[in-house]
């Protein structure tokens, strides 16, 4: 099973970059990438109209690969 981790976004919008992870390491992402505590507050897309959510891809790929 997997489940949604939002990051904050690298570029400095406010919109999260959201991550797949395991339910059994949610320690990282299926793209590799170490996710902060879940505790981390990331800002709520309402606070900035302009940002845009977006899915790591990798993350999207490696879902779609394994449920193939």
């Amino acid at each position: 099973m997997y489940e949604m981790r939002a990051e904050p976004d690298r570029t400095g919008s406010l919109a999260p970059t959201w991550h797949v992870v395991s339910k059994n390491d949610s320690r990282m992402s299926l793209c590799g990438r170490q996710l902060p505590a879940p505790a981390v507050k990331i800002t709520r897309i309402e606070e900035d109209p302009e940002s845009t959510e977006r899915y790591c891809s990798p993350c999207m790929t490696a879902v779609h690969t394994t449920a193939g």
